[in-house]
């Protein structure tokens, strides 16, 4: 009957709706926020995105952003720095770094990037970046951040 139909009909839509609601969930297992107050009145927030993991039994692949986002005293984006890793880990044993990557992008244009640096060693990935605020062509202000992405042996970005 024609009921029936539309019953199964819409029975089937929600069952789709449902898969692609977890999976989009899926894609970012944790993100936590920290923010950071500076004397002029300015503020940073860092956040960790921790992103799917892929398993093979006890070892698994893990990987994440750790982002930088620094806001003037008016509550405008300056910049953000995001520090990407891989990890290869061994669950309740070790955790390497595998791949460390660092990218800016600069949402005020009187910031000039000066430098930029990624590096991995063991269980972190590290990345080192130079800005400066001009101001008429003169250098007003430096920030200089670090920012270190660490995976636990058991697959935990912090």
């Amino acid at each position: 009957t024609m009921k029936k139909r539309i019953l199964s009909l819409f029975t089937f839509l929600m069952l789709i709706f449902c898969f692609i609601v977890s999976a989009s969930a899926a894609s970012v297992v944790n993100t936590n926020e920290y923010i950071e107050y500076f004397s002029d009145g300015s503020y940073a927030t860092t956040t960790i995105e921790e992103s799917l993991v892929l398993t093979r039994g006890t070892v698994f692949l893990k990987s994440g952003n750790k982002v930088y986002t620094y806001w003037d005293a008016k509550g405008n984006e300056q910049f953000k720095v995001t520090l990407y890793g891989e990890f290869n880990v061994n669950s309740g044993v070790s955790a390497t770094c595998i791949k460390s990557t660092i990218n800016v992008n600069i949402t005020n244009d009187n910031w000039k990037l000066i430098s930029q640096e990624a590096s991995k060693s063991g269980n972190q990935a590290k990345g080192t970046v130079t800005l400066k605020r001009y101001m008429l062509l003169i250098p007003v202000e430096t920030r200089e951040k670090t920012l270190t992405l660490t995976c636990d042996k058991n697959g935990t970005l912090s």
